[in-house]
């Protein structure tokens, strides 16, 4: 993917890039930048010995999917989180492509997983317009 002056439609990714291995999705429309990270994810050395932190890309496709249909589809704005979070923890989705396979994080880095990312999405402040 070439750098581009506006973000992209998280459907236009290709998470396998090798110029590009961190993604993040802004929940509010789900538009998607990319950059080039060096360093590993902070909490890496940790998780690497826990498979539930890591996705295929199909699974990470099907997440993504899930979250903009369940949240209303195509839309201007949106106040996106999941069942049990804090509101504002998912303004942007990061994801890591690692050697282990790709880690979805809150708007933090916060790495978050399978099981946290399971939950329905909040629809009780989602305000989609």
């Amino acid at each position: 993917m070439k750098e581009q002056n506006e973000w992209i439609p998280y459907k236009e990714l290709d998470l396998n890039d090798k110029e590009n291995n961190v993604f993040s999705i802004d929940t509010r429309d789900f538009h998607s930048g990319y950059r080039l990270e060096k360093k590993k994810h902070v909490d890496y050395e940790t998780i690497k010995k826990y498979p539930h932190f890591f996705h295929t890309e199909d699974e990470i496709w099907k997440l993504l999917d899930r979250y903009f249909e369940e949240s209303g589809g195509k839309g201007n704005w949106r106040m996106f989180s999941l069942v049990g979070m804090d509101n504002w923890n998912m303004k942007y989705i990061r994801i890591w492509r690692t050697d282990l396979g790709f880690v979805v994080c809150n708007s933090n880095n916060h790495a978050l997983s399978k099981q946290i990312l399971k939950a329905p999405v909040a629809l009780n402040h989602l305000n989609f317009h």
